[in-house]
């Protein structure tokens, strides 16, 4: 009776340490997630930029999975739209306020990168680095200006129209997410974000956003 007990309580054993080799032995669950996110954007150079637009806006969205020890890695396709209107003031310096109507000049900018993230911790609050390589295409809208006093050498309006670009892309940055649960969080990032244009466009969006998954 005795054996049969010992028997039993040793197949038990047995059976939770195969259990918990075959638990350790499974890699963690894959870690798809959807991250929505916009705020500021700042228009850091060139000076043909910062002269003639002032603080802007963006949205976009980023899906992804995770990878490598703990999931620290993240890697995912990113897309940003930028938007920022004409500062008129700037654009007509020197000229009495009012004299001149300015309509259109809207300058659009959409980012399409490979995004890299690396968790520095692997806690709720996560602090990350991140990185990424794409492409920007970049839009202006058609100008027209109108004089309220004087003329343009005697026509009343001018107009001027811009072909949208595309150029590489690519961008640097530092962020935070915190775990609300296993498939929500929230996160903040600032990132450089540069077009490489003739002068290279450079915009520092500052972001918050919801994560999804």
């Amino acid at each position: 009776m005795r054996h049969t007990f010992l028997l039993g309580k040793m197949g038990t054993v047995a059976a939770a340490a195969i259990g918990c080799a075959v638990f350790a032995a499974t890699p963690p669950a894959e870690a798809q997630e959807l991250r929505l996110g916009g705020g500021l954007s700042v228009p850091v150079g060139p000076d043909t930029f910062t002269d003639l637009y002032n603080l802007g806006w963006h949205g976009g969205l980023e899906f992804g999975d995770s990878f490598g020890r703990l999931r620290r890695g993240h890697a995912a396709l990113m897309v940003t739209h930028h938007r920022f209107a004409v500062d008129s003031e700037k654009y007509f310096t020197g000229l009495p306020p009012g004299a001149v109507e300015i309509d259109g000049g809207t300058y659009a900018h959409t980012e399409m990168l490979l995004q890299f993230r690396y968790d520095l911790m692997t806690k709720e609050v996560r602090p990350y680095l991140l990185g990424g390589v794409g492409a920007a295409h970049i839009d202006i809208t058609d100008v027209t200006l109108t004089a309220v006093q004087g003329s343009f050498n005697g026509d009343k309006t001018r107009s001027a129209s811009f072909e949208s670009e595309m150029h590489g892309a690519f961008t640097l940055g530092v962020g935070a997410q915190y775990a609300v649960s296993p498939a929500f969080g929230l996160f903040g990032q600032v990132r450089i974000a540069v077009a490489t244009t003739d002068e290279m466009t450079v915009l520092l969006p500052v972001t918050l956003g919801v994560k999804f998954l």
